[in-house]
């Protein structure tokens, strides 16, 4: 015994094709934006003039995959270490040195393994920062704001673990749009 008329099995069949059709892709996205390449807000100045406060990044999560490290000048999001409504506090901070690096700052200028690197995209720093090595497994997370920036001079070095992603694109209505933050990127 049938419960559902042919045509009516017909007609089911074509609305579930066409739902599957419309929330399918919007379904992948996503999932993608979610898991694989999500858009975070820059809440401070602290990577000014590079992005703006309020700018939204997307970042590539796996972009650091298998055996690609994160490298001097990428920008990067990482887990900050504190909670806000037990999700954890992403940052945006720039790769300024590496493991095996020594880096300080002396008169305003960053020095890594004792070479002054040439920041075009940083403002200058008011303070001095004693000489630390980097440890293996961890860098040297810095702003572009040097002066309003909280990074590795407050919380220390960041474990390549905590470290979530790279910034692949800036996401502002400006001239700006859709650029990389990466000095690698050009």
């Amino acid at each position: 015994m049938r419960l559902i008329h042919p045509k009516g099995q017909q007609v089911i069949r074509k609305s579930l094709w066409d739902t599957l059709w419309i929330a399918g892709p919007g379904i992948c996205l996503w999932l993608a934006l979610r898991w694989i390449a999500p858009i975070n807000t820059v809440p401070s100045a602290s990577m000014e003039p590079t992005i703006k406060a309020g700018s939204r990044v997307l970042v590539n999560r796996l972009y650091y995959r298998g055996e690609v490290n994160p490298e001097r000048g990428d920008v990067v999001v990482f887990d900050s270490g504190f909670r806000m409504d037990r999700e954890p506090v992403m940052f945006t901070k720039r790769v300024v040195a590496i493991p095996g690096d020594r880096v300080a700052i002396i008169s305003g200028e960053l020095l890594v393994n004792n070479r002054a690197i040439a920041e075009d995209y940083a403002t200058v720093s008011n303070d001095d920062f004693a000489e630390v090595t980097i440890p293996e497994g961890h860098y040297f997370l810095m702003g572009d704001n040097r002066n309003n920036s909280y990074d590795s001079r407050f919380l220390g070095v960041i474990s390549r673990s905590q470290i979530e992603g790279r910034v692949s694109r800036l996401l502002s209505f400006d001239k700006s749009f859709f650029a990389s933050p990466n000095q690698s990127d050009g």
